[in-house]
């Protein structure tokens, strides 16, 4: 399954003040001819971190382009 998709770029840092937030776009780039349904998440990122969409259908060839927004809360 890794080998028919990937995923630019592979790792996100997302150095941050408290208060602030950020935004990544993250690609996903299927590599097969074939449709592909996929499922996105953001595992212990929770509270700190929101995703533009969990799941989608990806076409053969083509690619999606996901927001991913970062958070850092205020700590009390």
């Amino acid at each position: 399954v890794a080998d028919e998709f990937t995923v630019v770029p592979e790792f996100v840092e997302a150095a941050m003040q408290q208060g602030s937030e950020k935004t990544v776009y993250l690609r996903v780039i299927s590599a097969v001819n074939k449709s592909l349904s996929v499922t996105a998440g953001l595992e212990g990122l929770a509270n700190l971190a929101s995703i533009s969409e969990k799941s989608f259908v990806l076409g053969g060839g083509e690619t999606k382009s996901l927001k991913v927004d970062f958070f850092a809360l205020f700590l009390r």
